[in-house]
């Protein structure tokens, strides 16, 4: 009887160290793990482990992100009810919340709000009301959606909508958005603009347009191609027009085995004349079959450099008229194929 009981003594010292580990690890998969396989009512009642969850619990509300849902929600409620009470826990979470809505995070302390129960009544005091609405002004200059929160736990902070400074405060977030926000962030302007109801001067302003050029710019650096279809034509131009060397740059890396080809012509078709004329007319030879090898070889050609296997073909000079012979050559096995009189195969070869 001795053994059993030593046996499981040792059995939930190994068990309380695990789960220590994990919390200090931050580990949130490997304690659900382990709260659905190996957590036993006895553990609650270990006072060190109590004491490190209260402390685990009020750190997550502290690091939760702004941008994100309110981070400790489930899961952190689902331990913290293990080892605290309500009450328990209602103290870390009310001594915390103010510091969640000074960072900004209205999503997440209306989450908290939500998940954990506290009365509108604790939303009242002035100090509070001061805190959140310097973390509402915060959140909407940095452009983050995060706003919404705040509006559902301080419904009074829609008058603040008509204000000066909370005007300002939505012009810098709208720019914030184009010079920092993914294009799904940049799609939803439209809709940042009619809900702070920002004037058409500010929006055709030169900062307006400044940002929007560099963010076009940007989604290109980034390979986004996605964030292109959010600009009007003119727009695209003019922030072409306006970023020539850096694009022509962007255009020759994705020219290569790992780049964006399509990219790189779509680039090219902006500007006119086009940025590489050699990419016009291989394009045209291609179209959306174009490879990057394609159009290296008539690279080569232009620089001077004749191979083997281009001679072989039949082209024998560099530069323009190389250039011109290549064209013809593969335009004439072009036609011979559709006539049924040549196996590109050979070509292959």
């Amino acid at each position: 009887m001795i053994e059993f009981s030593e046996n499981k003594n040792r059995e939930r010292t190994a068990l309380s160290l695990e789960f220590s580990s994990l919390l200090e690890k931050k580990s949130f998969n490997e304690i659900n793990s382990f709260f659905d396989k190996k957590f036993s009512d006895e553990l609650a009642n270990d006072p060190e482990l109590k004491s490190m969850v209260a402390r685990w619990f009020d750190e997550s509300i502290a690091n939760s992100e702004r941008t994100s849902v309110f981070a400790p929600g489930k899961l952190e409620s689902k331990i913290a009810s293990k080892f605290l009470n309500s009450d328990e826990i209602l103290e870390i979470v009310t001594q915390r919340i103010g510091m969640v809505l000074a960072k900004g995070n209205g999503n997440g302390a209306n989450e908290m709000k939500n998940v954990f129960g506290i009365p509108d009544s604790f939303f009242q005091s002035k100090e509070l009301i001061s805190v959140a609405e310097e973390g509402f002004l915060k959140t909407v200059s940095e452009g983050y959606y995060s706003y919404k929160g705040f509006l559902e736990i301080f419904p009074s902070f829609n008058d603040l909508i008509e204000t000066d400074k909370m005007k300002k405060a939505a012009e810098d977030g709208y720019v914030d958005i184009l010079k920092n926000g993914d294009p799904e962030d940049v799609q939803t302007l439209d809709a940042w603009a009619r809900e702070f109801k920002l004037e058409n001067d500010f929006l055709n302003s030169v900062e307006v347009q400044e940002a929007t050029s560099n963010a076009a710019i940007r989604f290109i650096d980034e390979n986004r191609e996605d964030g292109l279809l959010l600009f009007s034509k003119e727009e695209l131009k003019k922030a072409f027009a306006e970023n020539k060397d850096r694009l022509k740059e962007i255009m020759i890396e994705n020219l290569s085995e790992d780049g964006n080809v399509p990219l790189s012509i779509f680039i090219n078709s902006m500007h006119s004349p086009p940025l590489d004329r050699l990419l016009t007319r291989v394009e045209e030879l291609y179209g959306n079959k174009l490879e990057y090898k394609n159009y290296h070889i008539f690279k080569k050609i232009e620089e001077g450099a004749l191979t083997d296997d281009i001679e072989s073909l039949g082209v024998k000079h560099t530069g323009e008229i190389g250039i011109n012979e290549l064209r013809n050559i593969l335009r004439d096995k072009r036609q011979q194929y559709l006539e049924g009189s040549f196996d590109p195969q050979e070509l292959q070869d």
